[in-house]
């Protein structure tokens, strides 16, 4: 009975022991996927961004081209206005 023991002693402490580290590892592992997905979150944002602000400066040079299209129009319609 007393060879018997020590193994079920043995035998407890490993699975206190497993039981005690399985919820850190199991956190650590959610720790780990909650960073790669905010990693990938802020990749997509940046991404997102730059076609927003490529989106924008696309719309102001439309802008200023019209604006200039516009301008050399008026410029051209006066210069033939007054010179008939």
């Amino acid at each position: 009975m007393c060879s018997i023991l020590p193994s079920y002693v043995f035998l407890l402490t490993i699975i206190i022991i497993l039981l005690l580290t399985c919820p850190i590892s199991s956190q650590l592992r959610l720790k780990n996927a909650i960073e790669e997905k905010s990693i990938k979150d802020l990749k997509k944002f940046k991404v997102h961004t730059k076609q927003i602000m490529k989106s924008e400066k696309e719309q102001k040079n439309a802008l200023k081209r019209k604006n200039r299209n516009h301008y050399s129009r008026t410029k051209n319609w006066r210069i033939c206005y007054h010179t008939r």
